[in-house]
């Protein structure tokens, strides 16, 4: 996991407050979870590696007991590289994980820029306004265009003053119960508000455009200023409330009984991750166990009496195939009788 200063955090982490500080936090998570797999492959990729080292070291080796250990060490390397394989499960669920985070940044940096993007352009046109929408024959009406160009651009610069409480938040997932998500309404068109003023009978109005298309007028109206049309009627003040950018509470592991959280229904089905997914992709890491191999050259001599899986080889080529395993004791000084003992490494 990453490392981080040990700042206090409590169970229900609180270091995200805007959607920039989720897109920071997923990434932290992301990160740590591919340093989980690429730890994992480096100590595989090293294992290999010292057991073709062993295995060459041992066919120049004269001294016969000698080259009876470099042979073992060789085998409990290749062994170990081996036993890797039994987190391919935890890596594949690892990797989904990392893709959820990632899609869901990317799609929080796209609901960013759209919502942030600042005010809508609303254009007054009577050209192709429809007839008779309220009422019978004679009503009139006001066609208006709202136009709001994307910008891709989310915004987000490193967030320095919460750095330090979303690393240690990250530090400590396998313990949060709960974290700050934006609410699935952030990727909706929702919220929307505007205002429409009337000023005067418009129903009566000779229906022309304001010369500025910022409302639709009577004839006599078009260069006036808003405050001294007689008779006009306009849709103003449209815009996106703001809340959505205010972040609730996400579970992550549920505390009554301790449950895992629920994937969200039909998932794959989505248009959007939403803050559910996410919290699952999150869920799912932390019930996922990867096992990482010690590699021969992080031991030395004495501490590879306490390996089991050197002890057992060690045991075997001394003493020969037993019945039952002798006691630990045994086996210790089968390992140094073969390797000898000492803090030196062994490689």
């Amino acid at each position: 996991m990453v490392a981080a200063h040990a700042i206090a955090t409590s169970k229900d982490s609180k270091a995200v407050t805007t959607a920039c500080h989720e897109i920071a936090f997923n990434d932290k998570l992301a990160a740590a979870f591919e340093q989980k797999i690429d730890g994992l492959a480096a100590k595989k990729s090293q294992l290999l590696k010292e057991a073709e080292a062993l295995d060459t070291a041992a066919c120049l080796e004269t001294d016969r007991k000698t080259k009876t250990a470099a042979r073992m060490l060789a085998s409990i390397g290749r062994s170990r590289a081996a036993a890797t394989e039994a987190n391919a499960d935890a890596v594949k669920q690892l990797k989904a994980s990392i893709e959820t985070l990632k899609r869901r940044n990317a799609q929080l940096m796209a609901a960013i820029a759209f919502n942030s993007k600042g005010a809508f352009t609303v254009t007054h046109d009577i050209l192709s306004q429809k007839a008779n929408l309220i009422g019978g024959g004679g009503a009139k009406s006001c066609s208006v265009k709202i136009a709001h160009p994307p910008r891709n651009s989310h915004g987000c610069t490193e967030p320095t003053a919460d750095d330090k409480r979303l690393t240690a938040d990250v530090a400590n997932i396998l313990t949060l119960d709960s974290y700050q998500a934006i609410p699935d309404k952030a990727f909706q068109i929702t919220d929307i508000t505007a205002d429409i003023g009337n000023k005067g009978d418009y129903s009566s109005a000779m229906q022309l455009n304001h010369e500025r298309l910022i409302a639709c007028v009577d004839t006599v109206d078009t260069a006036r200023e808003l405050g001294s049309v007689a008779k006009g009627i306009i849709l103003t003040n449209f815009k996106r409330k703001a809340d959505w950018n205010t972040p609730t509470r996400n579970t992550i592991k549920s505390k009554a009984g301790g449950t895992d959280f629920e994937d969200e229904q039909d998932s794959d089905k989505k248009a959007f991750v939403t803050a559910k997914a996410a919290g699952y992709a999150i869920c799912n890491f932390r019930r996922k166990t990867i096992t990482e191999p010690e590699t021969l050259s992080q031991s030395t001599m004495d501490t590879l009496k306490e390996q089991q899986d050197v002890r057992e080889a060690a045991m075997l080529i001394t003493a020969g195939p037993t019945e039952e395993l002798p006691d630990t004791v045994k086996q210790k000084e089968a390992v140094v009788t073969l390797l000898g003992e000492g803090k030196n490494n062994n490689t």
